[in-house]
C-alpha cells in the first residue's frame, strides 16, 4: 500500500488529472481483467491494441487512477507520463520498498547462451553455500529452495519482476542472476535496476520480426551497457566487441579463446566427461557441460563468480558437478546412437550445436542426423538461413514443424528448404514433429548423433494459437 505521491517521485515526467484527494495504492496491473478497487492501471502502448481502450473498464472496476502517456478525454483519475512502460518499471520498484536497490544483481544478455551461463553462476554460487536466485526461461530457481511461481517470459514484466525481488529478499536471498533479453530492454522493464554485472554472450541475428533489423536489434544489447552496470565481462571474440568495449561501464573485463583478453582458454580438449582446457594457461579447468559454446559460458560464469568473492579453486570444483541444464544439449543414449536435445533456435546456435556434436563423432565414423523447424510469426529471414546450415553441416536433415503459432507449418517448411537446397539434397520435409524424430532415429545407426534442435525443454507445440502437449524428450524416450 503506498500513496500515489509517493509512486510518482522518482519520475522524470508526469502531471495529474481529474484527481480530488491523495489515492491510496493497494495493488499494479497493466491487465485490466486483473484489476480490482485500489488499483492503479498502467494503459500500455501495444502492437495490436492499446492500453487506453481498456481504460474506463479498469476505472469501473475501481481502478484508482490509470498511467497513460495521452490524456483522456474522460472525467477519470490519470497520470500522464512520457512512457508508460518505463513509468511502470519505476513505480514498480518503488511499490516494493525499493527492494532492488538492496541486492546484487547479474544481468546476462546477449543471442545465445543466456540460460545456460545464468545456471552455471547458480550451480557455482549455491555449490559454495552462497544464497542466490536465478531468474529467467525456465523458472525461479532459489538457493535456499523458495517456491516461487513465474510468468513464461524469459524477463517477467516490471510487476512480477520486483514483486519476486521483495519475496527473494525477505527470505535473505540478495544475490541475483536474470537473463536479460532484447524485448525486455526494448520495453523497459528493466528501467530502475543498477546491476553489479552485466554479461554479454554474443549477437547475432535474432528477432528481427520486432526489431526490424539486425543492427538495430544489436544495438539494443549494446547500448544497455552504460552507468547502469557497475562491471561489464564481455566475450572479447564476438564481433559487436569493439563496440561494446566503447560504452560507459564502470569496469570492463574480458573473456575469449580466440583474441586476446583477460580470461583466455587455451589447450582445450573435449572428453566423454566434458570438457578440459587451462585458464589463462595454468589454472586447469574440467567443465561437465560438452561443447566449444560451453567454454564461453564457463568464461562467463567463472569470471561473475570471481568478482563476486569466489576463489578459483571454488570455482573448478563447482564446475565438475555441473548438472545438465534442460533442452541445453541434452544427451540421450538411444540403441548404439546418441541424441542430442537442444533449445538451439537460431542460425548461430543451431551452427554451434552442430559443429560441437562433429567434434564428438569426428574419428567414430558416425553421422549427424538433424532435426529442425523454425517457429511461426516470428523471423522470416533466418529460415532459409538455418536451412542452409544444417544441410551443409549435418549429414542428413530432417525439416519440421516447430512452433507454427498462426502460420502454416509447410509454408515455414519450405522457406527452410529453399536454403537447405542450396548445399544438399540430403534432407527430407515431414510436418507431424513426432513422425519427423521417429523417422531420424529409425535412420540412425551406430555411432550416430540425432539432434532435435528447436523446443529443448518446452512441453507443447503452439498451434494454431493452442498449445497442444507435446515433448522431443518423450518421443525420443518411448521409441522402441
Amino acid at each position: 500500500m503506498k500513496k500515489l505521491s509517493e509512486l510518482v517521485r522518482g519520475l522524470d515526467f508526469f502531471y495529474l488529472v481529474n484527481f480530488t484527494a491523495e489515492p491510496i495504492v493497494t495493488h499494479l496491473t497493466h491487465d485490466s481483467n486483473l484489476v480490482e478497487p485500489g488499483s492503479l492501471f498502467f494503459a500500455l502502448p501495444g502492437t495490436r491494441t492499446n492500453g487506453k481502450m481498456y481504460a474506463m473498464n479498469a476505472i469501473a472496476k475501481g481502478a484508482t487512477a490509470v498511467v497513460v502517456e495521452e490524456e483522456l478525454g474522460h472525467n477519470i483519475p490519470q497520470i500522464v507520463v512520457r512512457d508508460v512502460r518505463a513509468a511502470m518499471s519505476l513505480i514498480s520498484k518503488t511499490f516494493n520498498n525499493n527492494t532492488v536497490d538492496q541486492m546484487r544483481i547479474i544481468g546476462i544478455t546477449g543471442t545465445n547462451g543466456k540460460t545456460t551461463t545464468s545456471h552455471i553462476i547458480f550451480h557455482i554460487l549455491s555449490k559454495n553455500k552462497v544464497p542466490c536466485a536465478l531468474i529467467g526461461t525456465l523458472g525461479v530457481k532459489a538457493y535456499p529452495d523458495i517456491k516461487i511461481d513465474l510468468s513464461s517470459l524469459t524477463t517477467p514484466d516490471p510487476i512480477e519482476l520486483h514483486q519476486i525481488f521483495k519475496t527473494l529478499h525477505s527470505n535473505g536471498i540478495n544475490t541475483i542472476i536474470m537473463e536479460c533479453s532484447a524485448h525486455a530492454i526494448s520495453l523497459k522493464k528493466l528501467e530502475g535496476i543498477h546491476f553489479k554485472q552485466g554479461i554479454f554472450t554474443n549477437l547475432s541475428q535474432d528477432h528481427l520480426d520486432f526489431f526490424g533489423d539486425y543492427r538495430t536489434y544489436a544495438d539494443t544489447k549494446i547500448n544497455w551497457f552504460d552507468e547502469r552496470i557497475q562491471t561489464a565481462i564481455i566475450n572479447a571474440d564476438d564481433e559487436e566487441y569493439s563496440k561494446l568495449k566503447n560504452n560507459m561501464c564502470d569496469k570492463m573485463i574480458t573473456y575469449s579463446i580466440e583474441n586476446k583478453s583477460d580470461f583466455i582458454a587455451s589447450r582445450i580438449k573435449f572428453k566423454p566427461d566434458g570438457t578440459r582446457y587451462k585458464l589463462n594457461g595454468k589454472d586447469s579447468m574440467h567443465s561437465a557441460l560438452p561443447g566449444r559454446f560451453n567454454i564461453y559460458n564457463c568464461l562467463a560464469a567463472t569470471i561473475s563468480c570471481n568478482q563476486l568473492g569466489l576463489h578459483i579453486t571454488q570455482i573448478t570444483r563447482a564446475l565438475k558437478t555441473l548438472p545438465n541444464i534442460p533442452g541445453r544439449f541434452n544427451a540421450m543414449k538411444v540403441k548404439d546412437f546418441s541424441v542430442i536435445i537442444d533449445y538451439a533456435h537460431t542460425p548461430d546456435s543451431l551452427e554451434k550445436v552442430i559443429c560441437s556434436v562433429r567434434e564428438l563423432v569426428s574419428g567414430k565414423n558416425g553421422k549427424i542426423i538433424t532435426v529442425f523447424g523454425c517457429g511461426g510469426n516470428r523471423d522470416i529471414l533466418k529460415r532459409q538461413v538455418m536451412g542452409e546450415i544444417s544441410a551443409r553441416l549435418s549429414d542428413f536433415t530432417v525439416i519440421t514443424s516447430d512452433n507454427p503459432r498462426d502460420e502454416n507449418p509447410m509454408s515455414i517448411m519450405y522457406q527452410i528448404e529453399a536454403g537447405a537446397k542450396l548445399a544438399t539434397e540430403n534432407y527430407i520435409l515431414i510436418e507431424n514433429r513426432h513422425d519427423a524424430i521417429i523417422h531420424a532415429l529409425k535412420h540412425a545407426s551406430k555411432n550416430d548423433v540425432v539432434i532435435i534442435a528447436g523446443k529443448g525443454a518446452e512441453e507443447y507445440q503452439e498451434i494454431a494459437g493452442k498449445k497442444h502437449l507435446f515433448s522431443d524428450f518423450k518421443v525420443v524416450k518411448e521409441f522402441k
